[in-house]
């Protein structure tokens, strides 16, 4: 009678009994709106879900899905359906899930070609589904990758693609920030997924070096095959949690191939498009934090941070950045930001000192030019941070470089430090002025004995080595003693002042001096 009611009312709804009916409606309907799957008809097997949902004829579909228990229920929506009901199944469950299903908007998903590529999921993706929930848990937050392989040969595709995996799994596995918080699988048969998950204390610069040895890995793998590939990433943007996170995943899924189609140049271009226009306009904005001395809590200086469109995903810097780089547009951006860093300061309370961030594959060119954005406001006192987040090749280049830059009374800061990569190499090979400790470092530093030890080895080094140390990321008054009773110089974070537009004369916090 249900069924009746709704049909009369002019939903198409399928209700299909038995597997063996599957098939054959797959082939001979075509304008079905919304489907009812039981999990027993299906014998278990959730990629049929995908199979009904975005065959060429059910044109994206709505799925309800009956489950036999709530684990079940959560796997079905991980890969598509729409709604579920739970065992034991009522007349009234079913009605207010149809109910639900007309409520949608029938056009949010209707013609878009990223969900359409998942219709041949591997059920890989299946296998890992507990593995996910517990990370995703664990972690917060992740970074999904996508690589998209084309002309390989087709009676080695699998080896090839296999073996790619499997050294990457090496790879991955070897940075320690990563080791068992990442899952890399099939995804297609022409695709592969690497997912990367982190906790919220983690540095996100660490993508941009990651995304390029990840390139050259599979690049080198390619390369006797005259083979090419295609990558998309994307980040989940609020917390991945139990009762979101199925949802977060399949959408970073579509997104991740939205990014692969841009880079291929197709009609869903609009990422390149809104970069291009971003670079054009120059819609990028800067906001300054300030950097406290410790002594005395007073403002010793600002760092420069930049920023794109407001309420886009541009705003996320290391996004920004990122595509920066995928666009082969990293030396334009880079001129805008410094350019703007500098223009934009006003000095606040004689404070000159002004933080700004290069990246090395742009420092040689954009430092060559310096003297002229120095120009545009020549009352402050620049010191460049380079991040340590991606090896330097060429150290006694930038060592000659640097003594260029200081005997102009330009400083260096090493940035990052503690995040990866080549903190060590950095200190022996370059004469730096400051070193900025990550806040991976900083951050619950009370409550870890390891942090401490290291952050305070590092206070004997820059002592030896005659340069000042900033911690980042200082969010609450007991990673700030700790701080202090490792005699670190500077501070900076949350706790002293959020990044504003205009530097910000004071300070939220200022406790009892030592």
């Amino acid at each position: 009678a249900i069924f009746h009611s709704v049909v009369n009312s002019g939903l198409n709804l399928f209700w299909i009994p038995e597997k063996e009916a599957a098939t054959a409606f797959i082939r001979d309907y075509s304008n079905a709106k919304t489907i009812i799957l039981s999990q027993d008809m299906i014998d278990n097997d959730f990629t049929a879900i995908q199979r009904f949902k975005f065959s060429c004829q059910m044109n994206n579909c709505k799925i309800i899905f009956l489950a036999n228990s709530e684990s079940d229920g959560s796997k079905a929506k991980f890969i598509g359906a729409d709604y579920i009901v739970l065992k034991p199944f009522t007349s009234d469950g079913i009605l207010f899930a149809i109910k639900n299903i007309i409520s949608m908007n029938e056009s949010s998903l209707k013609e878009v070609k990223a969900i359409r590529a998942i219709n041949n999921i591997n059920p890989s993706l299946l296998l890992y589904f507990d593995k996910i929930v517990d990370l995703s848990r664990t972690n917060k937050n992740l970074r999904l990758y996508i690589y998209e392989f084309d002309k390989l040969p087709k009676d080695k595709e699998k080896e090839i693609i296999f073996q790619i995996m499997r050294t990457l799994k090496e790879f991955v596995d070897s940075q320690i920030p990563f080791k068992n918080r990442f899952l890399i699988f099939p995804f297609t048969d022409t695709d592969l997924t690497l997912m990367l998950f982190y906790p919220d204390t983690f540095s996100k610069n660490l993508f941009l070096s990651l995304t390029s040895d990840i390139e050259n890995i599979i690049a080198d793998a390619l390369k006797r095959y005259n083979a090419e590939y295609s990558y998309g990433f994307a980040d989940s943007l609020f917390e991945v949690s139990a009762g979101k996170f199925e949802i977060t995943i399949y959408s970073l899924l579509k997104k991740a191939y939205e990014v692969i189609w841009d880079t291929k140049g197709g009609k869903n271009s609009i990422y390149k498009d809104e970069f291009n226009k971003i670079l054009e306009t120059e819609s990028i904005w800067t906001e300054y934090q300030p950097i406290i001395a410790l002594s005395d809590y007073s403002i010793f200086g600002y760092e420069a941070l930049s920023r794109g469109p407001v309420n886009t995903i541009w705003q996320n810097p290391e996004y920004l950045f990122e595509m920066g780089f995928k666009f082969d547009r990293i030396l334009e951006l880079e001129e805008t930001c410094t350019r703007k860093n500098i223009t934009y300061y006003d000095i606040t309370n004689n404070v000159k000192k002004l933080f700004i961030n290069i990246h090395p594959s742009t420092a040689e060119i954009l430092l060559s030019k310096i003297d002229f954005f120095r120009e545009l406001n020549l009352d402050i006192e620049l010191i460049i941070e380079i991040t340590e987040r991606k090896l330097i090749q060429d150290f006694k280049k930038f060592k000659e470089l640097f003594g260029r830059l200081r005997s102009d009374g330009i400083k260096i800061a090493l940035d990052d430090v503690g995040s990866g990569y080549s903190s060590l190499q950095y200190l022996i090979e370059l004469d730096v002025d400051y070193i900025k400790i990550d806040r991976t470092l900083i951050s619950e530093i009370h409550k870890n004995f390891i942090k401490k030890s290291v952050v305070s080895s590092l206070v004997d080094i820059a002592n030896d080595i005659d340069c000042k140390i900033i911690a980042e990321g200082i969010e609450s008054s007991r990673e700030l003693k700790i701080v202090q009773k490792l005699n670190i110089d500077y501070g900076q974070g949350f706790l002293f002042a959020h990044p504003s537009v205009k530097p910000t004369p004071t300070i939220n916090y200022l406790p009892n001096k030592r």
